[in-house]
């Protein structure tokens, strides 16, 4: 594929693959460090707080690729519960896993997550998890066992694998309705996207990396 900036790769629709020379701009190259896919979930103000977890990810770490938002019936504890919000992320981190799943639970203490001792159901304001890495590749998520993941977030996690570029045999049905978000003016959630903050607040790169 020739050189391409990144205005023209999103103005080119559906582009396949991404180029290299713009994933080391994006922070997705090998050489920016491990690659991770993590679940976010929430079921109170779930905007809100799913909006501030994807910005202070990307100011953490330079670039997202985001999968659809689906809103899921609440499941296991949370059953009866409010509806969740959930999505799949996949970053570049110079972090071991464990540093990562620490800076994880920070983010989820500084947005106010809650656990009772006795294992009594609470709102879950966020809940992140890594499902998979550290990556050397994201061809290497072709690897990972990602259909024995819980059905809510199998269909996030097939959309970042098909994003990048992973062949994957079966497609997961849809766990519900697609939801948006509003980050900075844009609204992100019905199609997976590359996601780049710069500055405070302002988005400067997205647009739709696969179908």
């Amino acid at each position: 594929m020739p050189a391409v900036g990144m205005k023209a790769w999103l103005a080119s629709g559906v582009p396949s693959p991404l180029p290299l020379s713009l994933e080391r701009e994006c922070g997705l190259a090998t050489d920016s460090g491990s690659g991770y896919v993590l679940s976010l979930g929430s079921n109170d103000q779930a905007e809100l707080r799913l909006v501030a977890t994807l910005t202070m990810l990307a100011r953490r770490h330079g670039a997202l690729v985001v999968s659809r938002v689906y809103s899921t019936e609440a499941a296991g504890n949370q059953a009866g519960g409010d509806r969740f919000l959930n999505l799949a992320v996949y970053l570049r981190s110079p972090m071991s896993a464990r540093q990562l799943k620490a800076e994880l639970q920070r983010i989820e203490s500084r947005l106010g997550r809650r656990r009772a001792a006795d294992d009594t159901p609470l709102p879950v304001s966020i809940d992140l998890d890594i499902l998979a890495g550290p990556l050397d590749r994201a061809a290497a998520l072709g690897e990972t066992d990602w259909r024995s993941l819980p059905a809510y977030i199998q269909r996030p996690m097939h959309e970042i694998v098909t994003a990048l570029n992973v062949a994957t045999p079966m497609t997961p049905e849809r766990p519900g309705p697609l939801r948006e978000l509003d980050i900075g003016g844009w609204r992100i959630g019905h199609t997976p996207l590359l996601l780049q903050l710069r500055g405070e607040n302002r988005i400067t790169t997205a647009g739709p990396v696969a179908h």
